[in-house]
C-alpha cells in the first residue's frame, strides 16, 4: 500500500498522538490507525467528535492464556516462588490484573509486588500500566527493548 503516516506520537502514548493530531481538521475525513493489541476508544471517540470516520487496523490480536494458567502464575507469585515477573506489554498487565480481580486476588497481587516480587517492564507504556494497576516498584531499562529489560532485571536481582 505504501502508506505514510501524516502524524506520529512523540512519546509512545495515545495522548502524545492526540497532541500531534490537534492541528488537523478531521471534518469528513477518513482516518485509519493501526492498533497494537488493544483498542483505543478514547482516541477513536476524540477523532469521531471532530467529524472523522475512523478505521482501526489490528496488526495482531492477543490470545489470552486459559484462566487456569494465569491462576498458576498468580499462585507462584503469592507463594514467593518467583523473584520477578517480566511484562512486555500493557495488555499483559491488564489481563493479569483482570484475572486476579475476577478471582478476588487483585489486592493480594498488588501486595506481592509491594513486598518482594519485582515487576520488570519493557518500557514506559508498560510501566504506566503497572503503576495504574497499583504496582509501585517497577524496574524498567533505559533502552526500551526486551533484551535490555532482562539485563536490567537480572542486575537488579543480583544487587
Amino acid at each position: 500500500l505504501s502508506l505514510k503516516p501524516t502524524a506520529q506520537d512523540d512519546d509512545g502514548t495515545t495522548e502524545g498522538l492526540r497532541r500531534k493530531l490537534e492541528p488537523f481538521d478531521f471534518e469528513g475525513a477518513r482516518v485509519a490507525f493501526k492498533l497494537h493489541g488493544e483498542r483505543v476508544p478514547e482516541l477513536t471517540a476524540w477523532l469521531e467528535s471532530r467529524g472523522a470516520s475512523v478505521f482501526e487496523i489490528p496488526l495482531y490480536r492477543y490470545q489470552p492464556p486459559p484462566d487456569a494458567e494465569v491462576q498458576a502464575l498468580l499462585n507462584e507469585i503469592f507463594s514467593g516462588d518467583l523473584d520477578a515477573v517480566a511484562f512486555t506489554s500493557n495488555t499483559q498487565v491488564h489481563y493479569l490484573f483482570a484475572v486476579a480481580e475476577r478471582f478476588g486476588q487483585a489486592d493480594a497481587l498488588r501486595a506481592a509486588f509491594a513486598k518482594g516480587v519485582v515487576a520488570g517492564s519493557v518500557g514506559h507504556i508498560t510501566s504506566a500500566a503497572l503503576r495504574e494497576a497499583g504496582v509501585v516498584r517497577v524496574i524498567q531499562p533505559e533502552h526500551e527493548r526486551m533484551g535490555a529489560m532482562i539485563v536490567t532485571l537480572a542486575e537488579h536481582l543480583r544487587s
